[in-house]
């Protein structure tokens, strides 16, 4: 007898809440419309980054080989039979990036004068090649894998969009630069790309559509989440 009144009561209960956030629809879906709205504000004024990206194979031939294991002995890095783990321990040392840096001097001379002039720069080839790194911040928006195909992917991104090709050209051309510098081969055609680095048209982040679709779906969780509670607090209360 007392289990079939508990489970009336909780029928009736569950009744009550639903009513209650049926006659709170429209302050539901006020807060998730003023989550979208507070999410298109920042998507809008956010800064955009664009991405660019490049692809290329490694001439796995014998010359070119020892080419690298030479330039790689010179960082000090421990020779690898495997070519690709070779490339990849290439592309993310501090040499690369300090020759990526000395390329993009140029870009970079206004924020260097800058920097020079407020006394927080030393006019010196080092500093001013470490700036240029931190401000690239390769370590974040630098970033290369290898696939199951063995074809190498680059990717840089920048609020930039010119920057982002500019950048992967380098990388790119910094390669060819090592071997011919060092003159560790004859063979100059090391690098065969499959995708040259573009210019990229269009920012992809932040996402506006996404965005709109997260905070909708926040607004509209929380905002049930809340009138639940008010609901059980009211009918505890109560009771």
């Amino acid at each position: 007898m007392l289990n079939k009144i508990e489970e009336n009561e909780f029928h009736i209960n569950g009744i009550h809440f639903c009513r209650f956030l049926w006659k709170s629809r429209f302050k539901i879906l006020g807060i998730a419309v003023l989550f979208v709205m507070l999410s298109i504000v920042y998507s809008l004024r956010s800064p955009k980054f664009y991405k660019s990206t490049a692809s290329f194979f490694i001439s796995n031939t014998d010359n070119t080989s020892a080419a690298f294991s030479g330039y790689a002995s010179m960082l000090g890095m421990t020779s690898s039979s495997e070519m690709e783990k070779l490339i990849l321990n290439i592309l993310g040392s501090q040499s690369i990036k300090e020759d990526i840096a000395t390329q993009l001097l140029p870009f970079f001379n206004t924020d260097i004068q800058k920097a020079i002039n407020r006394g927080e720069l030393k006019n010196e080839q080092p500093y001013i090649v470490e700036f240029v790194i931190k401000t690239l911040r390769l370590e974040d928006n630098f970033s290369f894998k290898i696939n199951n195909s063995q074809l190498f992917i680059l990717e840089y991104t920048s609020i930039d969009p010119k920057l982002t090709t500019l950048v992967l050209s380098d990388y790119l051309e910094a390669l060819l630069r090592f071997n011919d510098s060092l003159d560790l081969t004859a063979e100059k055609d090391i690098l065969t790309i499959i995708d040259y680095p573009r210019v990229p048209l269009n920012s992809f982040k932040p996402n506006l559509i996404l965005n709109t679709l997260m905070a909708f779906s926040i607004g509209l969780f929380f905002s049930i989440f809340y009138f639940s509670v008010v609901f059980f607090v009211n009918f505890f209360r109560e009771n």
